[in-house]
């Protein structure tokens, strides 16, 4: 995907973001899943 975004653009920056914000999406779910499931968890 990253590959693809840098050829359609032509420009590193734009694969820069793309790559730093999936990153920094993946992490916000990751840890939203943590704790609603330990939210889920804790109360059963």
């Amino acid at each position: 995907m990253l590959a693809t975004i840098r050829r359609e653009t032509n420009s590193w920056a734009w694969t820069s973001f793309a790559f730093f914000y999936l990153i920094a999406l993946a992490y916000i779910a990751a840890g939203a899943t943590f704790h609603l499931a330990n939210a889920f968890i804790a109360s059963a």
